[in-house]
């Protein structure tokens, strides 16, 4: 079961206040907000669809990447974009079955060890520049059941950390509902891209 951040309104509220203090901040100085984002999966086009959508929303943003597929040590990286002082929010975007395009040996144990530092890594990063934090793990093409539990679990145990939001793949598909949500013609190395709210076309997911 996904974990929800219901019972903590109040947190949430203390992040909303941060946000709007920030978006302030920002226009005040007619600046856009630098923002984090990493994944396990090319970001290809979705800087530019993030940035031009908190555009029309009112507040502007930069997107800095962090290296491709290289979650844990973009976290963790003294000098990556997480850890810059300009740095406003971060965004990581996780999807259990891309651990398989460049190792096939995964066991329920070895998975577990990578959740224990994920957990880790982004511990130390609230620690070191309180961060606040959306994760979003995404819907894979194809049901992999060792995958999908462990994106439940490093779920579960990073919704409980403060200053980290969760969104689950239901949530993707609720807020973005697409009629065919997946490319045919992608190996997963892509990032999936949403419909846009207003105008856009629907695109796929990889």
């Amino acid at each position: 079961m996904w974990p929800t951040d219901s019972p903590r309104r109040r947190e949430r509220q203390r992040r909303r206040a941060a946000v709007a203090r920030c978006a302030r901040a920002s226009r005040a100085s007619g600046r856009p907000d630098p923002l984090a984002v990493a994944a396990t999966f090319a970001l290809g086009a979705l800087p530019g669809f993030l940035e031009s959508a908190c555009e029309e929303a009112g507040q502007p943003v930069v997107v800095q990447e962090a290296p491709y597929h290289q979650v844990l040590a973009g976290l963790l990286d003294p000098r990556g974009v997480f850890a810059r002082a300009t740095t406003t929010a971060g965004i990581v975007l996780l999807r259990g079955c891309d651990l398989a395009r460049y190792h096939t040996t995964w066991t329920a144990e070895r998975l577990a060890a990578l959740a224990d530092e994920y957990v880790a890594a982004f511990t130390a990063l609230r620690a070191r520049a309180a961060l606040p934090m959306l994760v979003g793990f995404l819907p894979a093409a194809t049901p992999a059941p060792l995958f999908d539990d462990w994106d439940r679990q490093l779920a579960a145990r990073l919704a409980r950390l403060p200053g980290v939001v969760v969104l689950g793949p239901d949530d993707v598909t609720r807020y973005y509902p697409v009629d065919e949500p997946f490319a045919a013609d992608t190996d997963g190395a892509r990032p999936p891209t949403v419909r846009r709210r207003r105008s856009s076309p629907r695109s796929r997911l990889p």
